[in-house]
């Protein structure tokens, strides 16, 4: 049994130095195949552009929290007469977050605010200049006009759904579940509109809810006003008191604040290092990939001969 181990061992150390001698006598191609990978690697990392990238962090707003809890106790009976009560922080937040990635606020209050090409057709940005330069066979920059060549579904001036999806690339909307801070990140070939459409979505958000909740505010008083003189009822009259000076409180700090939904705790800036691509690693990995695929050919082609 000794002897057969002995044996097989003998054999694996035939079959590996044979391996060896394989891609040693191959060595000029395998040389020459990782030199062409490092050099393609090198010229392809080259071509990317910079991409940089701008961050803001943000505090959820807790004043209609508050008042949310105060009025637990009427929170059934405010839906039975139509009345909604805050929300809440949490939901809140989780309902913004949202908002900011759908089409819908996309199309509305975010697109309005920007152009189109700088979303769509963007080749590189020059930090010398601070200009940006655009795909010549998608936007004609000097006539300001789309001229792309595609096919349906696609139209020339690039629609909502598909801005949409380039927009939803470039953004980035998360919460720490330990602080509950927002973190909202936009990445760009410009760091200058990085932070500028950062600081668009922020004031947007905060604005468009601002307004949809004043809108609830004023309509939910005016409902309790005049509910409340057609009933007689000395306990759904208290109710309604109640409900009428938490909707009465919500409208006061919904007219009195500006940061409705997210306060800035840290605003965004422009960067000044890019944050990809890592041209470094590109060709590092590029080069490894060139030298097992050079190896992986030679043994094949080797072996495919012998056969």
């Amino acid at each position: 049994m000794n002897s057969q181990i002995n044996k097989d061992y003998s054999n694996e150390e035939i079959e590996i130095k044979e391996l060896f001698l394989i891609i040693w006598r191959n060595y000029f191609f395998i040389l020459l195949f990782t030199s062409l990978s490092a050099l393609g690697s090198l010229f392809y990392s080259l071509s990317l552009p910079n991409i940089y990238t701008s961050s803001a962090i943000l505090s959820p707003q807790q004043g209609n929290n508050s008042i949310s809890n105060n009025l637990g106790n009427y929170a059934s009976l405010a839906g039975l007469v139509g009345v909604s009560l805050p929300q809440g922080e949490s939901s809140n937040t989780i309902e913004a977050m949202e908002r900011i990635k759908s089409l819908n606020f996309f199309k509305n209050d975010f697109l309005p605010f920007i152009q189109l090409e700088n979303l769509m057709a963007v080749e590189k940005w020059s930090s010398t200049y601070n200009s940006i330069d655009y795909i010549d066979t998608d936007f004609d920059m000097e006539n300001g006009l789309w001229v792309r060549d595609v096919s349906h579904p696609k139209s020339k001036i690039p629609s909502f759904q598909e801005s949409h999806k380039r927009y939803r690339q470039l953004l980035s909307v998360s919460q720490d579940k330990n602080s509950n801070f927002v973190t909202i990140t936009i990445k760009h070939e410009s760091p200058h509109i990085a932070k500028k459409w950062v600081e668009i979505i922020i004031s947007n958000i905060n604005n468009l809810m601002k307004k949809e909740e004043k809108i609830k505010s004023e309509n939910a008083i005016k409902f309790l006003n005049e509910a409340s003189d057609k009933n007689n009822l000395a306990d759904i009259s208290r109710v309604f008191n109640e409900l009428l000076k938490s909707e009465t409180q919500k409208l006061m700090l919904i007219s009195s604040s500006n940061n409705f939904i997210f306060k800035t705790i840290e605003p965004p800036f422009a960067p000044e290092i890019k944050s990809s691509p890592r041209r470094s690693l590109i060709c590092i990995f590029g080069t490894i990939i060139g030298f097992i695929l050079s190896v992986f050919f030679t043994l094949f082609y080797t072996f495919f001969t012998k056969r």
